[in-house]
């Protein structure tokens, strides 16, 4: 990971950003559990409790009962922080390759911008300033 703050460039070391991703959980489970309803908890648990059923059906069915059990989170436990805590690591892997920018006025940030590598050697990201669907090497985003 690579941060420029006003100009100044850094390479931040890899044990920086695994402490960055232990403060990042606690942080999101400290507001998770003090910020949002419980009944808003229990409205997201339903879709995500499907998504996880779903999900387990279909790795029980390509990979078998052994594999599938990792899919299912521990008995009592919330399923939304534990669907958040599988992803995690992936969302931070991301930042690996990626470039945080950061301007600032005193203590005011003027503006942010995290730049992500793209690991898909086929082709650019999608253009959001032309049609719908058109990448921006020109090929038809077919899906």
């Amino acid at each position: 990971m690579k941060l420029e703050i006003n100009g100044a460039s850094l390479d931040v070391p890899q044990d920086y950003v695994k402490k960055l991703s232990e403060d990042l959980w606690k942080l999101i489970e400290q507001l998770y559990e003090a910020q949002i309803p419980d009944v808003m908890k229990t409205g997201l648990m339903i879709p995500v409790r499907a998504m996880l059923v779903q999900e387990e059906m279909s790795v029980r069915m390509k990979y078998g009962k052994e594999a599938a059990r990792l899919i299912r989170p521990p008995a009592k436990a919330d399923v939304n922080l534990w669907l958040f805590r599988k992803f995690l690591p992936y969302v931070l892997e991301q930042l690996n390759g990626s470039t945080i920018t950061c301007e600032t006025s005193g203590e005011t940030v003027t503006a942010f911008n995290i730049q992500l590598e793209n690991h898909d050697s086929t082709g650019g990201q999608l253009g959001t300033h032309r049609d719908a669907g058109e990448r921006q090497d020109d090929r038809a985003n077919i899906s």
